[in-house]
């Protein structure tokens, strides 16, 4: 019996270990979602002071080693594969010494591709609000919520937003939408069949610096009969005139029937 008991005490002393080891890690709000390709030595400007550099990238895998920095002092190092995200989580004591570590950043592995011997990786980078430092001043539109962020949109709608921009959502189409987001009337970013959950996110480069300019996640959709609706949530906007004028001009011309198409001309 006294075996039964003391197997009891334990597991009871793991669960409470869990519990507390799961509570210490925290998820400010997040501040970038930037899809990028990089090379070895590569370098990338990001925001509150941080920056990540591309040390080396494997061959054969596409495999990466990267350093994180804040302020140009280093803090962390690590690998990025694919399927196995690196995460760097900031451990900060409070007032009862009690440690919280918050994650804040998360770079993931999409694709590798090879160019003029050298090989590219594709990834995604997701950075959060270290809460240590004083974040950037957004500009979220008149219409959304700003005590948790969201943005209400009636689908075939434009809805204003600051700076100029717009943001339109279009072609219903089971659960599904297209997004679109226009600077001065100019289609600046454009993602089709987006569904609850997914993240829309417009981020501009200009040299080593990436900025997220406008970024939210789809919390629903949904139809009434008048009007059918999309609503974002986690919504930011930040200001572009720190990334300068949008130079790099596409033009996207279908290969099928070009004339009985239209042209995707966007700046970035």
């Amino acid at each position: 019996m006294k075996y039964i008991r003391f197997a009891t005490a334990v597991i009871c002393v793991f669960i409470i270990f869990c519990g507390f080891a799961s509570a210490a890690e925290e998820i400010e709000e997040q501040i970038q979602h930037a899809e990028i390709t990089v090379g070895a030595g590569d370098s990338i400007v990001l925001d509150q002071g941080y920056s990540i550099n591309v040390i080396d990238i494997n061959s054969e895998n596409g495999d990466l080693l990267i350093e994180v920095y804040v302020d140009e002092k280093k803090v962390e190092q690590g690998i990025v594969k694919e399927n196995k995200p690196f995460r760097y989580l900031k451990t900060i004591e409070d007032e009862d010494d009690e440690e919280t570590d918050y994650l804040i950043f998360n770079v993931s592995l999409q694709d590798t591709e090879e160019k003029d011997g050298e090989t590219y990786s594709e990834i995604i980078i997701k950075q959060y609000i270290d809460p240590e430092i004083a974040p950037d001043d957004y500009l979220i539109s008149e219409k959304s919520d700003k005590s948790n962020k969201s943005l209400s949109m009636i689908i075939g709608k434009e809805t204003e937003l600051k700076e100029d921009y717009t943001i339109k959502a279009t072609d219903l189409d089971d659960k599904t939408v297209t997004i679109t987001l226009r600077k001065n009337g100019n289609i600046v970013k454009m993602t089709e069949d987006l569904g609850e959950g997914d993240v829309f996110a417009y981020t501009r480069k200009n040299g080593d610096r990436l900025r997220t300019i406008f970024m939210g996640e789809i919390d629903t959709i949904f139809e009434t009969t008048d009007s059918d609706h999309v609503i974002l949530k986690k919504v930011i906007q930040k200001t572009d005139k720190v990334m300068g004028e949008g130079l790099e001009i596409k033009i996207e011309v279908p290969e099928k029937s070009p004339a009985n198409e239209k042209a995707i001309i966007s700046y970035t």
